[in-house]
C-alpha cells in the first residue's frame, strides 16, 4: 500500500491486520515525482515476489475558478497536478505490466465522472481525469490487440457521501455513493475482470444525461 503520508496508511494497515491480512506493507511516496514512480512497483515486487493486482486510486483535487486563479494557471502547478493524477498512473502501469503478464494479473484505474462531465471550479481535476480515461481505455484496446493476459478496469466514480468532492459539488445525498459499497464493487470488478466499473450508477448516468441536454 502506497500513500503520501504514514498516518492514514497505518490506520488502514491496522484494520487490514485485524481482518486477517497475513502481510500488509506500507511505502510512503510522493506521486508528484514521476521520474521515480517506478520505484513503487520495484519495491512491491521485491517485498511480495511479484504482482497480481495493481489499483491506482491516488489524486490531487485542486479547486477554484480557473480564470480567477493565478495559482491554477501557473504552469508549474499544472505540471505537478498532472504528474500526480496522470503521469504517475502511466509510469506505474508501464512498470507493472511485465510483472502482471507473468501472473495474468489485473489493473484497476480510478477515473471520475468529472472526466466526462465538466464542473465549474474543478477544471484542472476534470482535465486530468479526461486524460486518464482516454489513455487507459486506449490501452485496453492495445492489450486486447496483442492478446495480453493482463486485465484492465477503468472506474468511472462519482461523488461519495464522505469524500472531499462532496463539499465541492451540489449533489443530492440520494445520488451519492457509499464508500464501502464502492470498495466492494471495485474488488468485484477486478475479480470479474470487467472493462469498466461505474459507481454510483444513478449519479453517473444522471450527470451525463444533464450534460447531454
Amino acid at each position: 500500500m502506497v500513500a503520501r503520508t504514514d498516518t492514514k496508511a497505518m490506520e488502514i494497515k491496522e484494520t487490514a491486520v485485524k481482518l486477517g491480512s497475513p502481510q500488509t506493507e506500507i511505502y510512503p511516496f510522493n506521486f508528484g515525482n514521476t521520474t521515480t514512480a517506478h520505484v513503487v512497483v520495484d519495491t512491491a515486487v521485491s517485498l511480495l515476489g511479484g504482482l497480481d493486482y495493481v489499483i491506482l486510486n491516488h489524486a490531487d483535487i485542486p479547486r477554484g475558478l480557473f480564470l480567477h486563479s493565478l495559482k491554477l494557471q501557473n504552469q508549474d502547478f499544472l505540471h505537478r497536478t498532472f504528474s500526480v493524477n496522470v503521469y504517475s498512473y502511466i509510469e506505474i502501469a508501464l512498470r507493472a505490466l511485465p510483472h502482471l503478464e507473468k501472473t495474468s494479473g489485473h489493473m484497476f484505474v480510478s477515473s471520475s465522472v468529472l472526466g466526462e462531465v465538466p464542473e465549474p471550479g474543478l477544471s484542472v481535476f476534470s482535465s486530468t481525469k479526461h486524460a486518464v480515461t482516454g489513455f487507459f481505455t486506449s490501452l485496453q484496446l492495445e492489450l486486447q490487440e496483442r492478446r495480453s493476459s493482463v486485465g484492465l478496469t477503468v472506474g468511472r466514480l462519482g461523488v461519495m457521501k464522505s469524500t472531499e468532492l462532496r463539499a465541492l459539488l451540489d449533489v443530492p445525498e440520494f445520488l451519492m455513493g457509499d464508500i464501502l459499497e464502492c470498495a466492494v464493487g471495485i474488488m468485484n470488478s477486478i475479480v470479474k475482470r470487467q472493462r469498466s466499473f461505474v459507481y454510483p450508477v444513478v449519479h453517473t448516468h444522471f450527470a451525463g444525461l444533464l450534460w447531454a441536454i
